[in-house]
Order: C-alpha cells, then structure tokens, then sequence
C-alpha cells in the first residue's frame, strides 16, 4: 500500500505503507481490484487474516473486520430494508445516514449480493450502486423500481462507486 489511513481499517489491522498485500483469509490477492469484494464479502465482526509482504518477509496480520468495510457500511439502528436478487443478479441494501458519509455520497444502495449477468459484467460484492440509466438511486425500493422499468432486450448501465473510484458498468440485456 502507497498510504494507509490514519485510524482506518487498514491502520488498525496493523498494514502499514509499503506492504504488499500477497492474500486475506486464505484468498490470494492477484490485483488491487481483488481485496475490496474479499473484505466487503467478510462479516463485520469476524475474525481475519491478512498476508503482507514487508521489508522481504511475510508478515501474517489477524484483526477483526473493521467498521469500514462494505458489507457493515450498510448497519444501522434498524435493520436497513433489502433487495434481491432480481434479474440481473443482484442484491442490494439501504445505506445508512453514516455510512453514506463516510463514503462520501448523498445516496445509492450497496451491493451485498452478486450473481448472473451483473456478475460476469464486473459488477462486486461491496460496490455502491448511485445510478441506472442515468436515474439517481436513494433506496433499494427505487432501486427495485428503476430495474423493473428497463425494458427486456436492452442493456442496463449502472454507475457504481468503488473505494473512491466511480465508474460505469454495462450490464448486457437478458
């Protein structure tokens, strides 16, 4: 890692700049790409174990999953309302007022869940879904609706933010 966060999952799991992610929880870590859906995919609470490389040796670090990662970014006081997965293999949650500030958006609705074609179009566990077709989502009911209103035969394109990073991704028609 170039930097790691003051304070943020990665500091308090004890990886410190320079290291090179090699796996977490026995998944090996190809690509920068890899690690966010392994740690979204991951049980908030739940007890992990991340490989380094650091200064020419492995280094095993065991922490527990942090407040940070995706999947707990959804946590609320009250259960956050859910969906899916629906036709394009997806499954989503609200996110919470909190959650929506520290990633730094005024809505979406995080993917928990990711299967069939959304899958094969690059689409992860953990990514923030903020628009479909160019309509702003708020909810996972309005989510729910705008998906229901793509016509079947044409594609669907969603804009997603992952880590801080936002993109497009097409997802094929069905």
């Amino acid at each position: 890692m170039a930097e790691v966060d003051k304070g943020g999952p990665a500091d308090k799991a004890g990886v410190e700049a320079g290291d090179l992610i090699l796996s977490f929880n026995g998944k090996l870590v190809r690509d920068s790409r890899d690690l966010p859906p392994l740690v979204g995919a991951a049980r908030p609470g739940s007890d992990a174990t991340l490989k380094v490389w650091r200064q020419g040796k492995e280094v095993e670090l065991r922490f527990k999953v942090g407040e940070l990662s995706a999947a707990q970014a959804t946590a609320g006081p009250a259960s956050p309302e859910r969906a899916g997965p629906n036709r394009l293999g997806l499954s989503v949650e609200d996110l919470s007022p909190s959650a929506r500030k520290q990633l730094g958006v005024a809505g979406g609705v995080v993917v928990t869940q990711v299967e069939g074609l959304a899958q094969r179009a690059g689409v992860r566990a953990g990514d923030v879904l903020l628009a479909v077709n160019g309509e702003k989502v708020d909810t996972t009911a309005q989510f729910e609706a705008l998906i229901k209103k793509v016509p079947s035969g044409r594609p669907t394109a969603l804009l997603i933010q992952r880590n801080e990073q936002r993109m497009f991704i097409a997802v094929p028609a069905q």
